[in-house]
Protein backbone atom coordinates (compact mmCIF):
# COMPACT_ATOMS: atom_id res chain seq x y z
CA UNK A 1 0.00 0.00 0.00
CA UNK A 2 1.68 3.60 -1.02
CA UNK A 3 0.79 6.78 0.81
CA UNK A 4 -2.10 7.75 -1.92
CA UNK A 5 -4.00 5.11 0.08
CA UNK A 6 -5.45 7.63 2.73
CA UNK A 7 -5.72 10.74 0.61
CA UNK A 8 -9.15 12.48 0.40
CA UNK A 9 -10.64 15.41 -1.84
CA UNK A 10 -9.48 14.59 -5.53
CA UNK A 11 -7.71 11.72 -5.11
CA UNK A 12 -10.40 10.35 -3.23
CA UNK A 13 -10.54 7.44 -6.26
CA UNK A 14 -6.71 6.26 -5.21
CA UNK A 15 -7.68 6.21 -1.96
CA UNK A 16 -11.04 4.06 -2.58
CA UNK A 17 -8.68 1.93 -5.29
CA UNK A 18 -5.70 1.36 -2.73
CA UNK A 19 -7.09 1.60 0.53
CA UNK A 20 -10.85 0.30 0.27
CA UNK A 21 -14.03 2.40 1.43
CA UNK A 22 -12.87 2.24 5.27
CA UNK A 23 -9.51 4.52 3.95
CA UNK A 24 -12.12 7.33 2.20
CA UNK A 25 -14.35 7.13 5.16
CA UNK A 26 -11.57 7.94 7.35
CA UNK A 27 -10.45 10.72 5.08
CA UNK A 28 -13.36 12.08 4.85
CA UNK A 29 -13.70 12.53 8.20
CA UNK A 30 -10.54 14.36 9.04
CA UNK A 31 -10.85 16.24 5.95
CA UNK A 32 -14.10 17.19 7.06
CA UNK A 33 -12.92 18.08 11.01
CA UNK A 34 -9.55 19.97 9.91
CA UNK A 35 -11.43 22.06 6.87
CA UNK A 36 -13.84 22.76 8.93
CA UNK A 37 -12.19 24.36 11.97
CA UNK A 38 -9.77 25.85 9.34
CA UNK A 39 -12.61 27.78 7.91
CA UNK A 40 -13.69 28.76 11.70
CA UNK A 41 -10.47 29.96 12.54
CA UNK A 42 -10.53 32.00 9.20
CA UNK A 43 -13.48 33.81 10.54
CA UNK A 44 -15.53 32.15 7.04
CA UNK A 45 -18.98 31.07 8.90
CA UNK A 46 -19.96 30.07 12.39
CA UNK A 47 -19.67 26.58 12.65
CA UNK A 48 -22.62 24.66 11.55
CA UNK A 49 -22.24 26.92 8.46
CA UNK A 50 -18.51 26.28 8.20
CA UNK A 51 -19.14 22.27 8.60
CA UNK A 52 -21.88 22.69 5.57
CA UNK A 53 -19.70 24.40 3.29
CA UNK A 54 -16.73 22.08 4.04
CA UNK A 55 -19.22 19.11 3.68
CA UNK A 56 -20.44 20.44 0.20
CA UNK A 57 -16.78 21.13 -1.33
CA UNK A 58 -15.58 18.41 -0.19
CA UNK A 59 -17.94 16.10 -1.55
CA UNK A 60 -17.91 17.32 -4.71
CA UNK A 61 -13.88 17.72 -4.68
CA UNK A 62 -14.38 13.69 -3.66
CA UNK A 63 -16.41 13.29 -6.70
CA UNK A 64 -13.98 14.61 -9.21
CA UNK A 65 -11.38 12.37 -7.65
CA UNK A 66 -13.45 8.92 -8.04
CA UNK A 67 -14.04 10.16 -12.19
CA UNK A 68 -10.93 10.81 -13.03
CA UNK A 69 -9.37 7.91 -10.80
CA UNK A 70 -12.04 5.33 -13.45
CA UNK A 71 -10.63 7.91 -16.79
CA UNK A 72 -6.89 7.75 -15.54
CA UNK A 73 -6.44 4.48 -14.13
CA UNK A 74 -3.87 3.11 -15.44
CA UNK A 75 -1.84 6.06 -14.57
CA UNK A 76 -2.55 6.01 -10.94
CA UNK A 77 -1.84 2.57 -10.77
CA UNK A 78 2.16 3.45 -11.51
CA UNK A 79 3.61 4.08 -8.28
CA UNK A 80 6.48 5.85 -9.48
CA UNK A 81 3.75 8.66 -10.95
CA UNK A 82 2.55 8.99 -6.87
CA UNK A 83 3.57 11.97 -6.27
CA UNK A 84 2.27 13.81 -9.17
CA UNK A 85 -0.82 12.48 -8.78
CA UNK A 86 -0.16 13.95 -5.33
CA UNK A 87 0.71 17.38 -6.35
CA UNK A 88 -1.55 17.45 -8.86
CA UNK A 89 -4.49 16.40 -7.00
CA UNK A 90 -3.73 19.06 -4.05
CA UNK A 91 -3.62 21.26 -6.66
CA UNK A 92 -7.43 20.43 -7.84
CA UNK A 93 -8.47 20.15 -4.69
CA UNK A 94 -7.65 23.65 -4.16
CA UNK A 95 -8.87 24.95 -7.20
CA UNK A 96 -12.33 23.13 -7.03
CA UNK A 97 -13.07 23.97 -3.71
CA UNK A 98 -12.06 27.77 -3.97
CA UNK A 99 -14.57 27.95 -6.73
CA UNK A 100 -17.07 26.49 -4.53
CA UNK A 101 -16.40 28.78 -1.37
CA UNK A 102 -16.25 31.50 -4.21
CA UNK A 103 -20.25 30.69 -5.16
CA UNK A 104 -20.98 29.38 -1.17
CA UNK A 105 -19.33 32.39 -0.21
CA UNK A 106 -21.96 34.79 -0.61
CA UNK A 107 -20.98 38.85 0.68
CA UNK A 108 -16.98 37.32 1.31
CA UNK A 109 -14.55 39.32 -0.32
CA UNK A 110 -13.16 37.62 -3.41
CA UNK A 111 -10.06 36.80 -1.94
CA UNK A 112 -11.41 34.92 0.81
CA UNK A 113 -12.51 31.37 -0.94
CA UNK A 114 -9.36 31.00 -2.34
CA UNK A 115 -7.27 31.57 0.61
CA UNK A 116 -9.49 29.27 2.39
CA UNK A 117 -9.38 26.68 0.42
CA UNK A 118 -5.54 27.12 0.27
CA UNK A 119 -5.41 26.92 4.01
CA UNK A 120 -8.23 24.44 4.23
CA UNK A 121 -5.62 22.21 1.52
CA UNK A 122 -2.46 22.50 3.42
CA UNK A 123 -3.93 21.61 6.73
CA UNK A 124 -5.94 18.21 5.51
CA UNK A 125 -3.41 16.88 2.69
CA UNK A 126 -0.59 17.82 5.58
CA UNK A 127 -2.67 15.49 8.07
CA UNK A 128 -3.48 12.81 6.07
CA UNK A 129 0.09 12.29 4.73
CA UNK A 130 1.37 12.47 8.02
CA UNK A 131 -1.38 9.75 8.95
CA UNK A 132 -0.29 8.03 5.75
CA UNK A 133 3.46 7.95 6.37
CA UNK A 134 2.91 7.05 10.45
CA UNK A 135 0.49 3.78 9.21
CA UNK A 136 2.85 3.00 6.37
CA UNK A 137 5.59 2.35 9.67
CA UNK A 138 3.82 0.35 11.78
Amino acid sequence: MNNLAIVHDVISGPALLFGGIVAVVATLVIAMMSETIALIIMRWAPLLRSARDALVVNMASGLLGIVLTVVFLSAITDDASATQIALGSWALSVAVEGALLQWLGGEQPRWKPWACALVMNVVSYGLIFGLGLALNQM
